[in-house]
């Protein structure tokens, strides 16, 4: 070894004796500079300043310089909140594709067309009264019932309109989206929902008698886009109601009727159901982005969003008996700043260490911080030197800072101090400590599991004693007091998950079947578990599917024969005989840019594509972290066919492209939104539809062509697709937390490149995000990387939060093998298996995988409870009937109880 330093240093010291030469046109080394990069290097070791902490930034003047601080100019913060969804208008005009502009002209006409058949005393939806609207929209729920399909289409073309605002009646985007709401009060009030219910599990039926898909054409599936339309808004506008009472009774009563429904045949069942059927390739021509777009909102709506789920994990963490007071992830990272944009880090490089400034005054020495990197610290980073006065500051490179330590080595002399010049003059800068109330501290609390406790007093009993004791978290006699202390620090920092109390739980239920009783929260968990029994029997096929649109839904994807179709959609009756079954997206820019309809088709395909990926994320996370919250085993279960339907590649294939440029992506034609297109067409008063809306298409066209060739400003960015991003990353983690096997995947892909890239978007939420993800790969990536990227590892010490014991900046992972991470996984699921059998086993047989779960399923725990058989106990007991039952309870009457003959006298005998 000593011989290697050896020779490493001579190496050393002809590689500085070049770059000296070089720089200076001499041949020798300048020991005037060098004792001045000494006495520096000095100067920051006599600071004792954190490694991890980046030192505060310095104007740089060379032209490098100017060229980086050029490049981060073009990557601005973004001014994006993050939430459930985007804006109420927005979100529909999401729902509908660009070829669809057509049919708003259609459906006015259809409207039209009724009002002079029903003789109205006038065609103004405006001027109807309350009375004339109900039984304007009841005769339409007649037209429900007919055989006629056509007679369907033109009443289903009707409501469609007023759904849609009547958009022929307004003037301003505020204006329609209040005759939406209000049309949509009316139309439930009506009773249009189980109308629309019930037209939706036939036309999902009758779509399937078309057999032969290359026939079919877009007029074909017209019926059940309309029914997915309408229910969509009705959806979509209910969950955003509020304020008076009556509408937020009415959004109560519409989420009980949506939780009311038989399982099998529930909303949520019947989407599940068309979802994989269209994965399959058995119903190619289904409306995929409306459906997954409804299924999305109907979750949304009968679980609740990020709100809900915040509210109700305290509700149960409190039940728990558990502590509340730690950060939500999402409402802290909102108060953060992103990352500098003039570093290295910003830019999605990192592989050169920059250069840093160095204080050349007189410094007062800190009390040493070692442990700041592993614990919740009371100063920020920048907050352990204060200047008092200003003083010009000098920039030392790495090769710089390993001169001066060659120098010292070689010379004998260490580096001078700055404690000897501490009396030297004025104009010295010192450190010095800030008042109590306005120092700044790392965001987040530290944590540490308690296994991680419970391992570090076994390890610290096992060097002390020589033995230890299972499952015993107190005895602490014969330790010394330092260790005590220390775990006593451990244990204030304890954090106990709801799922270590499910785990723990379920444990002894498998155990104590017979003596012990499982009782299910009443927080929220009643609709879990129905959309968790929906999922449970299809879940590996329902993963797979979903994958599998992801991936024919990325922009890298290239249109195949065996990938799922996503064009039949967005392709209009006009371009149905022009377009065939492959992807428009993946033919040559030259033949996308000739006509006005064919750059619409271009860009609607790649916007189709952008909010399919956008509503199946949002999905798949809302569905994870609702069931993680009900309980663990049901988040493991959907996160592992995940896993094995490899959607973690996939995630990081999606990430391996431009992710500045997706944010800014300008697949959007404005003119031709669903707002912008109904306004359109109120204002020209629906004169020649179809010529208005060709002029309408080639404006937009002309104005896509350029605004194509020029950068979007700074700050630009599209709603949609920055929180895709961020919704991806955030499946990712879940994916991959606590799992060592699931993190190897990351490595083993090379995601650590493309999520530094990801860091270019300055939005602090997906930093932080793609800063976890970096940090859980730390142990497995090495030293050397490590060490080349430590602006990397300082961002990860200030952003993300640190787990006690756990050594992420310096530990190197040598102990895993590729059969430990198999068996994880295998663990996992036969602890799957036995969950799913014991609870669901009576329900589906095909949860029971061997013969002693089926003995176990077969066993009903009910009837080994204590019987009453008295008849007036049972009597007196209260029973509590269902909102629905009491709303029916006159019809309950007449069909149970007054046509009915019973002969009570045989029935007491």
């Amino acid at each position: 070894l000593m011989k290697l330093d050896m020779a490493l240093n001579e190496v050393n010291i002809v590689k500085l004796n070049k770059s000296t030469s070089d720089g200076g046109g001499g041949g020798g080394i300048d020991v005037n500079k060098l004792q001045e990069i000494r006495q520096g290097l000095a100067a920051r070791r006599a600071a004792q300043l954190p490694k991890l902490v980046s030192c505060l930034a310095k104007e740089i003047t060379d032209s490098s310089s100017e060229q980086e601080s050029s490049d981060t100019s073009e990557e601005a913060s973004i001014d994006f909140q993050y939430g459930d969804c985007d804006s109420f208008l927005e979100e529909l005009n999401e729902l509908y594709s660009y070829s669809e502009a057509p049919d708003l002209c259609d459906n006015y006409s259809a409207f039209s067309e009724r009002v002079a058949s029903c003789c109205c005393s006038t065609n103004s939806w405006k001027l109807f009264d309350r009375k004339q609207m109900e039984h304007f929209i009841f005769s339409l729920l007649q037209e429900f019932e007919i055989v006629s399909q056509e007679r369907r289409l033109a009443a289903l073309k009707c409501l469609a309109y007023l759904l849609q605002g009547a958009f022929m009646e307004c003037k301003s985007a505020d204006e329609l989206s209040e005759m939406v709401i209000c049309n949509v009060v009316v139309a439930v009030e009506c009773g249009v929902w189980p109308a629309l219910c019930m037209l939706f599990h036939m036309e999902a039926d009758s779509s399937l008698v078309i057999t032969d898909a290359d026939n079919r054409t877009s007029k074909d599936g017209q019926s059940l886009r309309l029914v997915l339309i309408c229910m969509y808004t009705i959806v979509e506008t209910v969950r955003r109601l509020d304020g008076e009472v009556d509408k937020l009774l009415l959004r109560q009563r519409f989420v009980q009727e949506l939780s009311e429904q038989r399982a099998d045949t529930s909303l949520v069942s019947v989407l599940l159901d068309m979802i994989l059927k269209y994965c399959s390739g058995s119903a190619p021509y289904y409306p995929i982005r409306k459906l997954l777009l409804l299924l999305w909102k109907v979750l949304l709506l009968t679980l609740g969003g990020w709100k809900e789920l915040r509210e109700m994990k305290v509700q149960k963490r409190l039940a728990h008996g558990l502590h509340c007071g730690w950060e939500d992830t999402v409402s802290t990272a909102c108060t953060m700043q992103p990352l500098p944009a003039g570093t290295t880090l910003a830019k999605g490089t990192g592989d050169v260490e920059p250069a840093v400034p160095v204080p050349t005054g007189r410094l007062r020495p800190p009390p040493p911080r070692r442990q700041l990197a592993n614990c919740a610290a009371e100063f920020d980073d920048s907050s352990y030197c204060q200047t008092e006065t200003s003083l010009g500051e000098e920039t030392v490179t790495a090769d710089e800072v390993e001169a001066a330590d060659m120098l010292a080595a070689a010379t004998g002399k260490p580096p001078d101090s700055p404690r000897a010049e501490q009396e030297a003059g004025a104009g010295a800068r010192r450190c010095r400590v800030s008042a109590a109330g306005g120092e700044r501290r790392l965001p987040w609390s530290t944590k540490i599991r308690r296994v991680d406790v419970l391992a570090f007093l076994q390890m610290e009993r096992r060097k002390f004693f020589g033995y230890t004791l299972a499952e015993d978290e107190v005895s602490t006699a014969g330790l010394p007091l330092p260790i005590r202390e220390s775990i006593a620090a451990l244990r204030r920092h304890q954090y106990t998950s709801l799922a270590e109390v499910q785990i723990a739980r379920e444990k002894l239920l498998q155990k104590y079947r017979f003596s012990q009783r499982e009782v299910i929260d009443d927080v929220g968990s009643a609709a879990v578990e129905q959309l968790y029994r929906a999922v449970v029997p299809n879940v590996q096929q329902l993963a797979i599917g979903l994958v599998k649109v992801l991936f024919a839904s990325a922009p890298s994807s290239k249109g195949k024969s065996d990938a799922v179709n996503l064009v039949h959609e967005v392709i209009s009756v006009q371009t149905d005989h022009k377009c065939s079954n492959n992807d428009p997206s993946s033919s040559s820019p030259a033949d996308i840019v000739d006509t006005p309809e064919a750059l619409r088709l271009n860009l609607d395909v790649n916007r189709q594509k952008e909010i399919i990926v956008k509503a199946t994320a949002a999905l798949l996370l809302l569905m994870l972290k609702h069931f993680k919250l009900n309980h663990v085993y049901q988040f493991e279960l959907l996160a592992q066919q995940l896993v094995f339907a490899n959607c973690i590649p996939l995630i990081v294939k999606f990430f391996d492209q431009n992710v500045l440029a997706y944010v800014q992506s300008s697949n959007e034609l404005p003119q031709l939104n669903y707002c912008q297109c109904a306004l359109a067409f109120s204002s020209v008063g629906l004169r020649l539809p179809a010529r208005f809306h060709q002029t309408l298409l080639e404006t937009a066209a002309t104005d896509s062509r350029q605004t194509s060739g020029s950068h979007p400003p700074a700050n630009h960015f599209l709603w949609r697709n920055l929180f895709t991003l961020i919704n991806l990353l955030r499946l990712l983690n879940k994916l991959a937390k606590w799992k060592h096997g699931r993190t190897m995947m990351l490595v083993v892909y090379k995601s650590a490149p493309i999520l530094k890239r990801a860091l270019r978007v300055r939005h602090m939420l997906l930093q932080l995000y793609a800063l976890k993800l970096l940090k859980a790969q730390t142990k497995y990536l090495g030293k050397q990387w490590r060490k080349s990227n430590m602006e990397l590892m300082s961002a990860i010490y200030r952003n993300v939060r640190h787990r006690l014991n756990d050594d992420w900046a310096y530990g190197n992972e040598v102990q895993s093998k590729s059969w430990d991470f198999q068996t994880e996984e295998s663990n996992l699921m036969i602890e799957i298996d036995n969950f799913n059998c014991r609870r669901y086993g009576n329900l589906f047989g095909a949860l029971r995988k061997t013969p002693s779960m089926a003995a176990i399923a077969d066993v009903v725990f009910e009837d080994l409870q204590p019987y009453d058989n008295d008849v007036m106990s049972v009597l007196r007991k209260p029973f509590i009937f269902s909102q629905r039952f009491k709303r029916n309870y006159q019809q309950w009457l007449e069909h149970e109880v007054f046509q009915l003959n019973i002969d009570w006298d045989q029935l007491l005998q």
